[in-house]
């Protein structure tokens, strides 16, 4: 018996299911050609086919098709299937009539080049960049590099991942932060940094800091051994955030090797 959570998963997975068997356990299959990317990857009883169109919207910035399916088959042999769309962090398990169009055409393009593909195996372990932006996240949100490498697996991670420019990646990871709240985008005019400054102290020490005067925000922020940070690449804006002061060393590390364009202003 198969199971889909959403219709839009429901009207595909007659042409899944053949594809994830294709894929032995442990492995992936993978076949890029310009901007179209079919991967299939299989652990155990969880198999996912991913399908992108790597341009992406001029609005959104988001790519115009990311979906997901993910396939789990449950020890007496039925199966869960459903289907994500990655937009950024988010996921949604509805697509619109042109990203339908796109999910068929590149169903019918997987259809075709998967089975010629030799499987490779997977890595053990997240790519550099990946365990960077962890470790990056870690020091910007307070908490360790584990839990950050579950949050941003099948989101940021996911979305990112065939991305090629420095920048464009450190642009999406900041927005991820700024929707978390971890930290907070400015512009160099801007007249309300310090309430800026005071809503993000709020967030990292859950302490009311409303009318908070830049002197007693920084005073309160070093008392907890953290202090503020400006983050900026030489654009017209930046971003604000809280770090450990001990932490200030190895922040300015990982942003030498994932986005070498921003500095780090203590």
């Amino acid at each position: 018996m198969t199971i889909s959570s959403s219709e839009a998963a429901r009207r595909h997975v007659e042409r899944v299911l053949p594809l994830v068997a294709l894929c032995p356990d442990r492995k992936a299959l993978k076949v890029r050609d310009g901007e179209r990317i079919a991967e299939c990857t299989r652990d155990g009883s969880t198999a996912r086919l991913t399908l992108k169109m790597r341009l992406r919207s001029d609005v959104t910035g988001a790519a115009l098709l990311h979906a997901i399916f993910r396939v789990t088959t449950a020890p007496d042999g039925s199966r869960d299937v459903s289907l994500h769309h990655l937009e950024g962090k988010r996921e949604t398990d509805e697509l619109t009539k042109r990203q339908e169009r796109y999910l068929s055409a590149l169903l019918t393009w997987a259809e075709r080049v998967l089975p010629t593909v030799r499987p490779v195996a997977r890595p053990d372990g997240p790519p550099p960049w990946q365990r960077d932006f962890a470790a990056l996240y870690g020091h910007l949100s307070g908490c360790s590099a584990a839990v950050a490498l579950r949050r941003l697996r099948d989101g940021f991670f996911a979305d990112q991942e065939d991305v090629e420019h420095d920048n464009a990646r450190m642009g999406a990871f900041l927005e991820v932060l700024r929707d978390e709240e971890r930290v907070v985008l400015v512009d160099h005019d801007e007249e309300t940094i310090d309430a800026l400054a005071a809503y993000l102290a709020e967030q990292r020490l859950d302490v009311p800091c409303e009318g908070f005067g830049s002197g007693e925000l920084h005073a309160l922020v070093a008392e907890a051994g953290l202090t503020f940070v400006a983050l900026e690449d030489g654009s017209d804006g930046g971003a604000l955030a809280i770090v450990p002061v001990a932490h200030l060393d190895a922040v300015e590390a990982l942003l030498a090797r994932v986005a070498p364009d921003t500095i780090l202003h203590r």
